[in-house]
């Protein structure tokens, strides 16, 4: 290690005073980095190497000379952390070093080399949520240029942010309040801003700054077109500093680690100049032909592993997990994420990217049940956090589906089957423990979890009943689930007697071909104008259900071949 780093008379601080809001907040805590090199005493990190950054690719320990071994986090016996795998100490892209002590001479090394606070170096003690404000605000006003500002919201932050703003200069002419409150209209007026609606011209080509008392279903689309037209964005009603969980590079979407480690170009992508070894995960959203017949696909589980080399890394290799016969007609878009993290992230890339293709196909289901544009944020509504629980094993009877079908079934079944009172009954053949079935009973539910359309069960296993009604009392949806005892066959006439009209039908049952074609010809003609058909598993490795899809259900008048999420089938019944 060089001995620059050598500075006995600096100290460390204590654990205690730690600004751990601000950590959450700042890049470290939402995963924005591709490594993390922390610097310190044990003590004075404390959780900030661990639970504080749990969405970090990679975390690495930088030993501290002046501290004894047992002390410190690169030495400690106990420290979960490795070394950092070389001797540069410098700003590089995708790489943030983390220290507790203020005078670590790194950070003189930092300096004289250009490196940035809080971008390529974060001191904890100095990590605060007033500072990392100042550093926000200084940041967006460094990018709008000559551009207007819209306040998306005017309550006590609204007015905090114009007051910013007119200690550094800009005059109230350039700023527009977006606010339907009377009180808030007159109060924006009185300090000489104008008042306009969501949809004025003047805020879709002003520069966005988004309040926390601001309502997030109204200006989160505006907010989203801001950012695709790469107009400045401050959204401060999101607790991650208002990064999304995608930024556009071309045809990639990338998230914030991959963004910064990373660099992407006409559907290839380099790794930085780090050092450092990466796996990236790829999802792909592309066209595929079943049968004949032609439909968007998104499908996941390629890796690609790269240390650091020269050349790029290609991402138009082929995905295919429907087999040969599933012909692919071109990706037209890129989903890309650092692999190997932990299961949480895993899932993170899988539900954002569902979401993303969702929002094409079904914009209005999937706003009101994925409102969240990070991570950091899932659990705005009952089912983004019942589905962060399903797809990372946090929540009973989590079902055998990869992130993005998961996400996918909520929103499938809030489009079909609509949502409370008013919704259409929804059939699940083959339940296993309920997963899959709680996750459409939770994006169905209407104001409370009690009131939403039936979920009829179909499914032999005695055994397993108990334990799927349990699923459901816990998510507070039992009174809406009817279980019956049967196999698909058997259940037939009973659901008919039931129901003559539903609004989705899920084929999960034996994987034949025999079954799989005789549940499509039973159950098909329920399904009412408008609602859909899905069919699980629907790949090489279940070729019976493929055979179904491709030869009988995508080829059925009655049906149009809508889309496919990894393994799901959907088949939209024509009006």
């Amino acid at each position: 290690m060089p001995t620059a780093l050598v500075h006995p008379q600096a100290t460390t601080p204590p654990a205690s005073g730690l600004d751990w809001r601000a950590i959450a907040a700042h890049g470290i805590g939402r995963g924005d980095f591709g490594a993390l090199v922390f610097s310190g005493a044990t003590e004075a990190i404390g959780e900030a190497a661990g639970y504080c950054t749990w969405s970090t690719a990679r975390k690495f320990a930088l030993p501290d000379p002046r501290l004894r071994a047992d002390r410190d986090l690169a030495r400690d016996p106990a420290s979960p952390l490795p070394l950092w795998s070389n001797d540069r100490v410098r700003p590089m892209p995708g790489v943030c070093f983390v220290f507790a002590d203020p005078g670590h001479p790194a950070i003189d090394t930092f300096e004289a080399r250009g490196g940035v606070e809080f971008e390529h170096y974060v001191v904890l003690s100095r990590l605060t949520e007033s500072r990392l404000m100042e550093w926000r605000v200084r940041r967006f006003l460094d990018a709008p240029g000559g551009r207007c500002i819209a306040l998306l919201g005017f309550g006590d932050q609204g007015a905090r942010f114009a007051s910013a703003l007119a200690e550094r200069g800009v005059d109230a002419g350039r700023l527009f309040v977006v606010d339907d409150r009377p009180e808030r209209q007159v109060a924006a007026a009185n300090a000489g801003m104008a008042v306009v609606s969501i949809d004025d011209a003047v805020v879709g080509e002003a520069a966005l700054i988004a309040t926390p008392l601001a309502s997030v279903g109204r200006f989160s689309g505006a907010i989203r077109r801001a950012r695709g037209e790469g107009r400045p964005v401050l959204d401060n009603s999101r607790s991650w500093d208002g990064r999304a969980e995608f930024t556009a590079r071309g045809a990639a979407l990338v998230t914030g680690a991959v963004d910064r480690c990373v660099s992407c170009d006409a559907g290839t992508v380099r790794v930085a100049d780090h050092g450092l070894a990466l796996g990236l995960s790829v999802i792909e959203d592309a066209g595929v032909s079943m049968g004949g017949v032609e439909c968007r696909a998104l499908r996941g589980g390629r890796m690609l592993a790269r240390g650091h080399e020269d050349g790029p890394i290609d991402l138009s290799g082929a995905i295919d997990p429907l087999g040969s016969r599933a012909r692919g007609t071109g990706a037209s878009r890129w989903f890309v994420g650092l692999s190997g993290q932990s299961n949480h992230i895993d899932a993170a890339l899988g539900i954002f990217a569902a979401r993303e293709f969702l929002r094409d196909l079904y914009l209005d289901a999937a706003g009101a049940l994925l409102p969240s544009e990070h991570r950091g944020a899932l659990g705005a509504t009952a089912f983004e956090s019942l589905v962060a629980r399903t797809c990372t094993g946090r929540s009973l009877g989590s079902p055998f589906m990869s992130a993005m079908e998961q996400t996918a079934m909520g929103v499938l079944a809030r489009r079909y089957s609509g949502h409370g009172a008013a919704g259409h009954p929804i059939i699940e053949i083959g339940s296993a423990l309920g997963g899959s079935a709680v996750l459409m009973a939770t994006a169905t539910r209407g104001d409370s979890a009690a009131v939403g359309p039936e979920i009829v069960s179909i499914d032999p296993d005695g055994p397993t009943r108990g334990a799927m009604r349990a699923v459901f009392e816990v998510e507070g949806v039992g009174a809406r689930l009817t279980q019956i005892v049967k196999t698909s066959d058997e259940a037939i006439a009973e659901v008919v007697r039931m129901h003559r009209e539903v609004g989705l039908v899920f084929i999960d049952g034996l994987h034949t071909a025999e079954a799989a074609s005789r549940d499509f010809e039973n159950y098909a003609p329920l399904v009412r104008p408008g609602g859909c058909i899905v069919f699980h598993d629907c790949d090489a490795r279940h070729s019976g259900v493929f055979r179904t899809v491709a030869r009988i259900a995508a080829t059925d008048p009655r049906f149009a071949l809508r889309c496919m999420i990894d393994t799901l089938a959907v088949l939209e019944r024509k009006t």
